[in-house]
């Protein structure tokens, strides 16, 4: 790690400058004012200060090391964020299940009414109380 830190300072006093994009993003640029890829190609994994697997794994600790607080500051930008679009999901999902289940309700009650209603009518001797029981039933079935 010191030795990373050792040749970022070392392009730092050939000339080279190092500033940060909104606070976060490092940009390293040549003393003719050229930005430099820090993090190199993709598949080489290696730009002037190489590639260190324990920033890779323990980037919150490298952070600390280096006193690297914007990371902490996006960290908890992008965890609270996310919290919150989980939260209001939680919260829609289950308005929605309530929501399905007072129709469901809803929906069997006037069914019972709607049977209740037909025995009624069989008890008084309605002439179609037959047919519309029948008609009820392939209804609801």
């Amino acid at each position: 790690m010191k030795s990373r830190l050792d040749r970022i300072d070392a392009l730092i006093s050939e000339g080279y400058t190092l500033n940060k994009i909104w606070g976060f993003y490092p940009d390293l640029k040549t003393s003719a004012g050229k930005s430099v890829d820090i993090f190199g190609s993709l598949f080489r994994l290696a730009g002037p200060a190489g590639f260190s697997w324990v920033a890779f794994f323990f980037p919150w600790a490298v952070c600390v090391q280096i006193r690297e607080w914007p990371f902490f500051y996006s960290l908890f930008i992008i965890h609270y964020s996310l919290f919150i679009i989980h939260y209001s999901l939680f919260i829609i999902h289950y308005s929605l299940f309530i929501i399905h289940y007072s129709l469901f309700i809803i929906h069997y009650s006037l069914f019972i009414f709607s049977l209740f209603d037909t025995i009624l009518a069989i008890f008084f001797e309605a002439s179609t109380s037959i047919a519309s029981l029948l008609n009820l039933l392939t209804c609801y079935w």
